[in-house]
């Protein structure tokens, strides 16, 4: 006997909807045709309800092909055939085009997909610092095919709206962001967020006023009817924030849920390649710091050379402090020297000099070379504040 496909073995990912409405008409028609001529009951009782699940669909007409094709292997009986074998055919020929129709249909759909990826992705591929990555992605969203997209963080266990673009109506969009931080919600079992969290997968409200766990706010500042949303992650998991988008009066669904998880994850990386640039980028920002204070130092100290010079006195209260050679070695380091050039100039081993080093700044209470040499001028700080 022919059975329809389990949802197990049709469902290999996210499902698209017929959307012509010209085809969705046809396979209306050509399914209740057949079972009008094979005189037997639609598979899923009315042809209609598979019209929103596209591999539901492949299915329904798939059966009808077989069908057609044993009915045509049969004999003819003593009874006159409700249809004649010509009949049949034209059927089968017909459910044949409708199946390749809708295979264009599909195929169509995700090829403009995948090219409205490629196109988000190469967006976030381009950001060169997290500022911009963070002010191109809601554009970046919306060319995927959504009106609406906002973009959100996670604080100290809290839902707090960041970035809003609303393609209708711009107006709107100061309001959606201050709907969701002014007073920023927790991220508990009442929030529907917080399946994010928990899953790290991403979400589809099929009804936003509806679903009492929706956040209130952003409920009416929106007005969405239906969204989805996906969690922004880091490597180890930890989410960070979400996207959410939606098509305006138009439904969403699964197929716009997993666009967004792919965005997201593409958003993931770039957001920790440039995290890292960020961390780096203010080492760096740090360490100019304090050479410039170092040089400011130098200069203030009366002697232009004095912070060049290999024969610079150390205050009084610095060299109470060190031995004779961890002396030398802190003079050394007030000229620039690495612990090699260090261990050159006092004939000593590498590793002798990175020692000193490490007991000058456990002395000095330092917390790099740049501040040994600072105490170094400037005397031990007393930790009283300054202000």
């Amino acid at each position: 006997m022919l059975t329809r496909p389990s949802a197990t073995v049709r469902q290999r990912g996210p499902v698209l909807p017929l959307r012509d409405p010209v085809l969705r008409g046809a396979v209306t028609d050509v399914i209740h045709r057949v079972d009008r001529a094979l005189e037997q009951p639609s598979v899923n009782g009315s042809a209609r309800t598979v019209l929103d699940d596209a591999e539901a669909v492949r299915a329904e007409l798939a059966v009808r092909l077989l069908r057609l094709a044993e009915r045509l292997r049969e004999p003819p009986s003593r009874d006159r055939w409700a249809a004649t074998q010509d009949q049949l055919v034209d059927l089968l020929l017909d459910v044949r085009s409708i199946s390749d129709r809708v295979e264009h249909e599909l195929d169509g759909r995700w090829s403009a997909l995948f090219a409205r990826l490629r196109d988000a992705v190469a967006t976030v591929r381009r950001a060169s610092r997290l500022e911009e990555l963070i002010a191109d992605t809601p554009s970046a969203v919306a060319g995927l095919g959504f009106r609406r997209v906002l973009l959100s963080s996670v604080e100290d266990g809290t839902f707090v709206a960041r970035h809003a673009l609303d393609l209708d109506d711009p107006s709107r969009e100061e309001g959606i962001v201050l709907a969701g931080s002014e007073a920023p919600l927790l991220l508990d079992r009442d929030l529907r967020e917080t399946d994010m969290v928990r899953t790290r997968e991403p979400l589809v409200v099929a009804d936003a006023q509806g679903d009492p766990r929706g956040h209130p706010g952003l409920r009416r500042a929106t007005g969405w009817t239906s969204y989805v949303a996906a969690p922004v992650t880091v490597r180890d998991g930890e989410v960070i924030g979400f996207i959410h988008a939606d098509r305006g009066a138009a439904p969403v669904g699964e197929v716009d849920a997993e666009a967004l998880r792919l965005y997201a994850e593409a958003y993931r990386m770039a957001f920790e390649r440039l995290a890292v640039e960020h961390r780096t980028e203010r080492a760096r920002d740090r360490v100019r710091r304090a050479v410039a204070a170092m040089e400011s130092v130098f200069e203030s100290g009366g002697d232009p050379g004095a912070g060049t010079r290999y024969g610079a006195d150390p205050r009084p209260e610095v060299e109470a402090l060190l031995t004779s050679r961890e002396v030398e070695v802190l003079r050394l380091m007030a000229t620039g020297a690495t612990n090699a050039a260090i261990a050159a100039r006092l004939v000593i081993a590498e590793g002798t000099a990175k020692t000193h080093v490490k007991n000058i700044l456990r002395k000095l209470d330092a917390g790099n070379r740049a501040e040994a040499v600072s105490r170094f001028l400037g005397g031990v700080d007393d930790g009283d504040d300054p202000s």
